[in-house]
Order: structure tokens, then sequence, then C-alpha cells
């Protein structure tokens, strides 16, 4: 990314500025952090009451007509997981006053909108607005029961279940049917409120902005709070060494099988060996180039589609799989050889060298949009070691076969997890 500015607004509140003239829009991204616990849920529930309006502009239509009025600004309100840590982020992205010829304070204006929605939402006699409330816990039920009928996210998140049992990642990131019944206004207000005071917040500007000036308006706009509030968010390493595979099989009404198998890794996210386990992935199955792919899909169609992805903040890899119930037996075996091979450093310069370009690739196009660099370095933060572009790329040119091979080494299966068509065995 561009030039690059970071300072201490408040305790537990960081400002990073990305100044990239090439951009025609500015994004601002506010995310509050905090540990996945069992108040995630109430975090997914907040985000979305918040966007319901605040004391300036009580329903979201004037929400929105405002955001409108300031030159088509648009502004979201989610909230997500990396890691371990649950994210609630506020994103405004506004047009740049210089491109429209107007003297009016764009950036300004959307910083009011921000500081509504943070320290003034919509309250009803004390606590945020009953009727909203209700209203998104509903919504949140409904988007939550949605997901089984998404089968594929559904046996991921079982998978998940299974193998990060105990762990806070098994927490899903859309929260838990079980916990909606119990929030109230009240109690949301009170996790609204601590969530406020103590949780690390850090803000990315990227656009064709002056730093000095961001810093200025945001020290206008954003409340001092204690240093001794400030809530610590953990940096975990390895859960658990799996000593035994676990394999799981659950049957439901669907055509197609879901086959998802977890890896764990001991290489840390702080290590300098993590661009040969990003390595690791691609050439495994992080693409049409990978073993996983080209073996399973490809030669011997076992599969509709196969891939994997990593969770880098969680020493994870995932590989997933639609495959028809008959297939499950060969379409394991095959991946866990794909797996095999890495691990007896049966890899050719040309899978190694389509890995890089192919990681290198995607590098490049975060830097084509301001959200993906933003992205990019939140994953970095959490994890406790930031790595710029400029600086993974040149690590993953470095990457050796033999790197590569190790960090193959430093990985174990954990669960197989197989989300079966109704009738008939999948070890038939």
């Amino acid at each position: 990314m561009g030039e690059q500015y970071v300072k201490k607004i408040a305790p537990g509140f960081n400002l990073h500025i990305n100044r990239e003239p090439k951009f025609k829009t500015t994004t601002i991204k506010l995310s509050l952090i905090r540990n996945i616990d069992e108040q995630t849920t109430w975090g997914v529930l907040l985000s979305k009451v918040l966007q319901r309006g605040t004391q300036a502009f009580p329903t979201a239509l004037l929400l929105e007509q405002a955001l409108e009025d300031n030159y088509g600004s648009r502004l979201t309100i989610r909230a997500r997981k990396i890691g371990e840590h649950q994210l609630i982020e506020i994103t405004l992205q506004l047009p740049n006053a210089k491109y429209l010829n107007c003297d009016e304070n764009i950036f300004e204006r959307g910083l009011y909108f921000i500081e509504q929605i943070l320290y003034n939402p919509q309250f009803q006699e004390g606590y945020l607005h009953a009727d909203y409330v209700e209203q998104e816990k509903q919504v949140l039920q409904q988007e939550i029961e949605s997901v089984f009928n998404d089968k594929e996210s559904w046996a991921m998140q079982r998978c998940i279940e299974l193998s990060c049992e105990n762990e806070p990642f098994a927490i899903p990131a859309y929260g838990r049917l079980t916990d909606i019944p119990a929030i109230t206004p009240k109690n949301l207000t009170e996790f609204y409120r601590e969530l406020i005071n103590t949780a690390p917040i850090e803000v990315f500007v990227v656009g064709d902005v002056v730093s000095q000036e961001v810093e200025k308006l945001f020290r206008k706009t954003i409340k001092v709070r204690k240093q001794s509030a400030i809530a610590s968010v953990t940096q975990r390493t390895l859960q658990k060494d799996p000593i035994v595979e676990r394999i799981v099989i659950e049957k439901d009404d669907l055509f197609q099988g879901k086959l998802i198998m977890s890896l764990r890794s001991k290489i840390s996210p702080l290590s300098n060996q993590l661009p040969a386990h990003i390595l690791f992935n691609s050439i495994l199955g992080g693409g049409t180039h990978s073993k996983i792919f080209n073996t399973v899909r490809e030669a011997h169609s076992l599969a509709y589609y196969a891939h994997s992805g990593m969770q880098r903040n969680k020493q994870m890899v995932f590989i997933e799989a639609g495959i028809e119930l008959d297939k499950f037996e060969a379409a394991t075996k095959l991946i866990k050889q794909c797996w095999q091979d890495l691990v007896d450093g049966q890899i050719s310069d040309s899978e190694l060298e389509q890995a890089k370009t192919s990681l290198i690739n995607y590098l490049w196009s975060l830097e084509d949009y301001s959200g993906g660099g933003i992205e990019y370095e939140m994953t970095g933060l959490l994890a406790g070691r930031s790595w710029s572009v400029s600086e993974m790329e040149e690590a993953i040119n470095k990457v050796t076969l033999i790197e590569v091979q190790n960090a193959a080494q430093h990985s174990t299966f954990d669960t197989v997890y197989f989300l079966s068509p109704q009738g008939g065995s999948a070890d038939e």
C-alpha cells in the first residue's frame, strides 16, 4: 500500500492511515476487538441493532437519507471472526471532496456518522431501543437457522465444532441460536457499554488523504478512555496436538455429500515459517494448480469441487470436497495421499512456482481496492505479527521446496467430517 501512518489517538485506540492517491473514494473501517467467548452472540446482535438508528438519526431510513445527502456515503456494520477474535466493524465509504470540486468537508461529516453509531445509538428508557432489539433477535434467529439449509456452510461449521471442541473457535461467527432468548435490551446495553469503554479499537483510513488532518479530526471526534479500563485480547497458539484422527459421519437430506477434513499446524503465525506454511496450503488445495484439485477432481473425477483454505490465525487448514456417497473412502484416501506427497517432499518445481505466482497475484490484487489491504493488515495485527505486502511477497519468493516440505511435516490431520446423503453407508 502507499504511505502509511500509525498514531495512538487514545488508550487502546490506534489510527492507521494509508495514503493512496489512486483512490477517488475514502474508506474508514473502525473495529472493536474482543475475544470470542460466551457472549459472541451479543456482539453479532449488537452490530445489527446499531444499524437501526442513532439519537440524531432515530431510524434506519433517516440515517440512510443523511448518508445519501453526504454525497452518497455508504455505511455498513457487521460482526465477524478472525481466529479467536470477534470484530464489530463499522465501515464507511465516502467520496473524496477534491474530486467533486466542492468545499464541503465530506470526511468530517462522515466521522460524525461514526461518532453517532459508536457513542449515541438509539435508546429508549435508558436502554437500547426495545423494539429494535426484539426485531433484530428475530432476524438473527432466521439467519442462523438458514445456515442449516446451506449444507456446505453447515458441514464446515460442524467440522469446526468437532475439531475445536472446548475452544473459542468452535463458536460460530454468526452466533448461537440457544443464546438469543436470554438477550434483553438491558443486558445488551450493558454489553454495549462495556464494549465501548474497554474494547481495543483499530481504525484504518485508506484514500487520498492528509494524515495530519485525519488525525486532528479523529482526536476531535473520539472520546478519551481510561488506560486501565482497556481489555486485553489474547494471542493464542496451538490449542491441541491431535494424537488420533477422528472420523465423524452424519446424515442429512441432500444430494451431494460434503466432506470436510481439518489439519492442525505447529507453525505459529508469528513464525518466519509462515510463508512456507501459506505455500503448503496453496500447493495442497489452494487453487487450480493444487494437488487436490488436479488429482481428486480432475484426474479421478471423485469430487464436484475440491480445495483447501487456511485459517492463518488459528494454525489450521480445512479441506473441502463435494462428493457422492460411494466416493467417501476413495476421496478421503486420495486427499491424504496428496498431503503425504507434500510431507515426503514430492513437490515439483512447477507446482512451487505456480503456487508462488498465485499467491503473489493475490497480494497484488489487495491493492486494487481499499478494503483488501485493510483485511490483510488486520489479520496480521490480530496474529501478533504484520507482514507488509512487499515483505510477504519477498518472503514467498525465497521459500524453497525443503521449507514447504517442512511445513507439511508440521501438520497433522485432526478430524474427517462427512455430511452424508441419506441411505447407504459412506464406507461401502
